[in-house]
């Protein structure tokens, strides 16, 4: 190890449900007589993290299960995420790459949901179905809105 350097290393201490996970940095002085040893416990950094994947995979798993089809659009304006299974005769790949207005129908295309500034709640839509026929679709939305209002 050179002086001029600390050293960093993880470690687990215990055992199944009582294990800590530390992050052991140790840096040399005295010209490396003796060392200086910092100890930071990320144990609860650990499970936040773990319970963060886990309650995003249950709603997810919750959205999924909840409506016959969910999606995000970015600020780009295209699909971000479309629901696995995809919608309308479209698969999610599909729908990933086309232009979020295109299966609307005229009668509909001025309401689009896919680009809402407001809330909708059971709002009728009238997209058209990959072979060309319209389907009716309830549709809840909420947009994302940022700081600045600008919607995301």
């Amino acid at each position: 190890m050179s002086e001029d350097r600390a050293l960093v290393d993880l470690m687990d201490v215990g055992e199944n449900e009582s294990v800590q996970h530390l992050q052991a940095t140790f840096i040399l002085v005295d010209g490396r007589a003796s060392a200086f040893c910092f100890m930071r416990g990320l144990t609860l950094d650990y499970s936040l993290l773990r319970a963060l994947v886990y309650s995003r995979r249950r709603y997810r798993d919750f959205v999924e299960i909840s409506s016959d089809f969910t999606w995000e659009t970015g600020a780009d304006r295209r699909f971000s995420y479309v629901t696995p299974h995809g919608a309308l005769g479209f698969s999610a790949d599909d729908m990933l790459m086309i232009e979020p207005a295109r299966p609307l129908a005229p009668e509909s295309a001025n309401a689009n949901p896919f680009f809402t500034i407001d809330r909708l709640e059971h709002q009728e839509s009238w997209p058209r179905r990959r072979d060309g026929q319209t389907a009716c679709m309830v549709v809840s939305a909420l947009p994302l809105i940022d700081v600045n209002g600008v919607w995301r």
